[in-house]
């Protein structure tokens, strides 16, 4: 029962994202999505009466600017359909975070927790899935090759259950603006992995980017309030 909402608010966000994706570029949608860190002091105000932290705000402009940076991001953006999208998930990331502070307090197993959320992360989309798809799904779902089937693999082991299960072990100690904060690090993670398994490079200006981003999260992290 805990985990329904947060699950429910991790598959809006990995599906909104995802249907995104089709529609914009790669560039907005990086930037777009990491805006949770702006939406989840405020989501904290509403579900804790928590006032935001001053040393805080600054680390999410600092890290806004620094993930624009590493985007390259530049002043011809044009709104679409994708970019809204992109938008609504950046919103469902900020909402689950936040539900996961709320539940901390009440699990005793973030192992356990974990399990429930990433069955209903699971099941919502299996079902809009099987509602939406014009053909039957399992046939599609058998015919998959070993590539796509080791991809869902380390997507459903991996970047679900072992990352989340850090999430909820962290987040009964860190509030929800610092864990947002952390979030961000998956870009200059993300540079760091693109050099060394797809010979990517990166140009001074994004590694400045990335230095901005560490720092901001570095700084949120040593000034931000306990949960306990």
């Amino acid at each position: 029962r805990l985990a329904l909402l947060p699950g429910f608010f991790l598959s809006l966000t990995l599906v909104l994202q995802t249907v995104g994706l089709k529609y914009t570029t790669v560039t907005n949608s990086g930037f777009i999505t990491v805006l949770y860190v702006v939406f989840v002091p405020f989501l904290e105000g509403v579900f804790f009466s928590r006032k935001t932290n001053r040393v805080h705000v600054s680390a999410i402009l600092m890290s806004l600017f620094g993930t624009a940076l590493m985007c390259g991001l530049s002043s011809s953006i044009q709104v679409n359909l994708g970019d809204i999208l992109t938008l609504l998930c950046a919103i469902t990331a900020a909402v689950q975070i936040v539900l996961i502070e709320r539940a901390s307090s009440k699990f005793r197993s973030p192992f356990l927790f974990n399990f429930y959320q990433s069955v209903w992360v699971g099941v919502f989309p299996f079902f809009g899935a099987a509602l939406l798809s014009e053909k039957t799904l399992l046939p599609q779902v058998l015919h998959l090759d070993l590539t796509a089937w080791g991809g869902m693999l380390f997507l459903i082991v991996g970047s679900t259950m072992i990352a989340f299960l850090v999430q909820m072990r962290a987040q009964r100690i860190l509030s929800s603006s610092t864990a947002s904060m952390l979030f961000l690090l998956e870009s200059p993670f993300a540079a760091v992995f693109g050099f060394l398994l797809l010979s990517e490079r990166l140009n001074y200006t994004q590694w400045l980017g990335a230095l901005l981003i560490m720092t901001a999260a570095v700084v949120s992290v040593r000034f931000a309030p306990k949960t306990r």
